[in-house]
């Protein structure tokens, strides 16, 4: 965990937590985490947004929800990547009312959204058999100079 320089390195455990999560070691990327702080690495956004989406997908949305908690807990404020993952993880699960919760929450902490955001909420109402709202996002994705991508017209 060390640099050529002697100095702790926050990127390579980051880079290290990100191929456990790939790789389904989550206990591994705990354990490293563990032993990271131990040794005086700090953890930023990166890390918990490493953690969040494996969590998700793994654990379910309750265990990246603590996830969150943990990172807020370190003082570290959640970005757009953070809201996104979480959403992310509702919509696999259709729960709309965390999709919006968390869409709200993100606007409300002055975190923006971006086409990824609108996305996955979008995505989310037409899952839930909710198309008038879906629609409604898109248009908002339109009215807020986003420019649809492949990924917003296979939602449609």
């Amino acid at each position: 965990m060390r640099t050529n320089k002697g100095a702790l390195s926050t990127k390579l455990l980051n880079i290290s937590v990100a191929y456990l999560c790939k790789s389904k070691q989550l206990e591994e990327a705990e354990e490293l985490l563990v032993d990271g702080i131990r040794v005086g690495v700090q953890l930023d956004v990166v890390t918990y947004n490493t953690l969040i989406p494996a969590y998700c997908q793994f654990f379910g949305i309750n265990e990246g929800y603590s996830v969150l908690e943990r990172m807020r807990e370190s003082g570290i404020r959640p970005d757009v990547v953070t809201y996104n993952s979480l959403i992310s993880g509702a919509a696999r699960h259709s729960l709309l009312s965390r999709c919006i919760d968390l869409f709200d929450e993100m606007l409300g902490s002055d975190v923006f959204p971006d086409i990824w955001s609108y996305n996955m909420l979008m995505h989310c109402y037409f899952k839930s058999g909710k198309p008038d709202e879906g629609y409604r996002i898109f248009r908002d994705i339109l009215l807020k100079g986003f420019p649809p991508g492949k990924a917003t017209f296979n939602i449609l």
